[in-house]
């Protein structure tokens, strides 16, 4: 996906503005503006799903990124390097019927969007919570994250305490 424009990427209930962008020095190469961070990485498909990125420059990682459209409308589910991301592009806007962005029943997991320390965690179970409501604080990088509910409903599991270190992907909590 090449977006010139910025795009919005939800994970764990915290808005990214994200751009694509071919970078005319090398075929494969793309310019990621994630917030104000930008890398360029050489990307190469693996398969109809599946893409090798590189890190060009000071940042030399290399992973290997599979994307699948979980639900349809802006839904999808990110496996990097064996982690598995939930994310919503848009709020599911660009899609066919969009919607918010969270599953409107059902159980919805709240999942950390990076690896980091969880610095306060906002709620308790039991409690009630409005859509895009902050729930958990996630310091990474030397910066706290709020990560924000999907939709509105009752917490009914916090598996995770303030202090802990988690993953990307870790369920922080669980809203129904």
């Amino acid at each position: 996906m090449i977006a010139s424009e910025p795009i919005e990427v939800e994970i764990g209930g915290t808005v990214h503005h994200v751009t694509v962008e071919r970078d005319p020095s090398a075929a494969h190469r793309l310019r990621v503006s994630w917030g104000d961070i930008v890398h360029l990485v050489d990307t190469r498909r693996l398969d109809a799903q599946t893409v090798s990125l590189v890190g060009v420059g000071e940042d030399r990682r290399s992973l290997e990124a599979r994307v699948v459209d979980a639900r349809g409308r802006g839904k999808l589910e990110i496996t990097i390097d064996g982690v598995l991301v939930r994310a919503t592009v848009d709020a599911g806007r660009t899609f066919l019927g969009g919607d918010t962005g969270g599953e409107s029943e059902g159980p919805n997991d709240v999942l950390a969007p990076m690896p980091g320390k969880v610095a306060r965690v906002l709620v308790k179970e039991g409690d009630d919570v409005d859509a895009k409501q902050s729930v958990v604080v996630v310091e990474a990088m030397k910066m706290e994250n709020e990560i924000r509910a999907p939709r509105a409903g009752t917490v009914t599991r916090i598996p995770v305490s303030e202090g802990a270190s988690v993953d990307a992907g870790t369920v922080l909590l669980v809203i129904v």
